[in-house]
């Protein structure tokens, strides 16, 4: 009779560090609706020598991610010596009109996202080798038989796909929240995006939002009231994202918290399906504390999201031409703004910004 298989915790878990009940599929994995994939090896011998060979299979592993990494840096070094033996047999030749042309400077001098892609899988890979070796050493435990509500998650699950599910598909979105933070918090927040958000990001006309904010209670209309609403939650949670930890007792579960409740608020409002500039307004800030407090692949993707959303009110097209307003600027800023999200995330992830040709032009 063959040994039974060792049952690990899933791919899914492991790449969200989240508890995995290591059931097929696990709990996790139901209760975020994501699909499960199972990992499986032979199991390690008990005792003495299965400890020893587990930490074998540590430093292997480590020790592969380690030349990985002196392979890539090797291969970012070769093509740097090779142009620079050319730049040298080139310095002894005339210069004319067309080797001057032809060493104009293209945005693919700046990105390579084909090696900083690498680089960042082979730290991540070693990162997770240090941080979590029980993956790759976990002992011969039997499954866990706790039932599904007994599955607990870490705190970084909080980070993870399920935000981004729940922002882009409203049928995983609770019921419409309200704000419980006291008064004297709100208008510290307020003041805090003054003098920290709106005087270096300006999607909005703050004057024109803070009496929106203010009148949002007497508000009788029922979709202008929950995109105020969002638009609240979304200014309370970029500007606790610009506060330090000494600044603010309890920072992270209020950061939190004002998060859920923000994309709780964005998804009642609908703000995928919805033309209203003011719930535009609000996702962009709500962007723009996303990538405050963790620049990942969450918020490049949402760059995607939010130009759609902009061009879908006519935006960029309607800024050229015609007679400045105050609307026309306030949209023009918001333009520029997602431009400059767009570039910054194209930064962090090695890869070229989308088609926004227009970003930074004045009408």
């Amino acid at each position: 009779m063959s040994v039974p298989l060792a049952q690990l915790s899933c791919e899914q878990c492991q790449r969200r560090k989240t508890k995995c009940s290591k059931t097929t599929p696990c709990s996790a994995c139901e209760k975020a609706g994501i699909q499960c994939t199972a990992v499986q090896r032979q199991r390690l011998p008990r005792g003495r020598s299965g400890k020893q060979r587990a930490d074998i299979t540590t430093r292997r592993a480590l020790r592969d991610r380690v030349e990985r990494l002196e392979s890539l840096v090797k291969g970012l070094q070769q093509p740097q010596q090779h142009e620079r033996d050319l730049h040298d047999n080139e310095s002894r030749l005339p210069e004319t009109a067309e080797a001057v042309s032809a060493r104009t400077t293209s945005v693919d001098a700046f990105v390579a996202p084909g090696f900083w892609a690498d680089l960042s899988g082979a730290v991540a890979g070693l990162k997770e080798v240090l941080e979590y070796p029980d993956i790759y050493d976990e002992d011969d435990r039997e499954t866990d038989e706790s039932s599904p509500n007994q599955a607990k998650s870490t705190p970084d699950d909080s980070d993870g796909a399920l935000d981004a599910h729940r922002l882009l598909f409203a049928s995983g979105s609770s019921a419409e929240t309200t704000l419980d933070l006291p008064p004297a918090l709100k208008g510290h927040l307020l003041s805090v995006y003054k003098d920290r958000v709106d005087c270096l990001f300006k999607p909005l006309h703050w004057p024109s939002t803070l009496l929106i904010i203010l009148n949002q209670q007497n508000c009788q209309d029922n979709a202008t009231k929950k995109e105020s609403h969002a638009l609240e939650s979304a200014i309370y949670f970029t500007s606790a994202c610009t506060l330090f930890d000494h600044e603010l007792n309890g920072r992270r579960s209020i950061v939190e918290k004002l998060r859920r409740e923000c994309e709780d608020a964005l998804v009642t409002a609908g703000h995928i399906t919805t033309t209203s500039f003011m719930l535009l307004q609000a996702f962009v800030v709500y962007f723009l504390g996303v990538r405050a407090c963790q620049a990942n692949a969450q918020q490049w993707t949402l760059t995607a999201l939010a130009a759609r959303l902009a061009n879908a009110q006519g935006i960029p097209s309607n800024l050229a031409g015609g007679a400045l307003s105050v609307e026309i600027d306030v949209q023009r800023r918001l333009w520029q703004c997602i431009g400059v999200l767009d570039l910054q995330s194209a930064f962090d992830r090695g890869s070229h910004p989308m088609a926004l040709t227009t970003w930074n032009r004045c009408p």
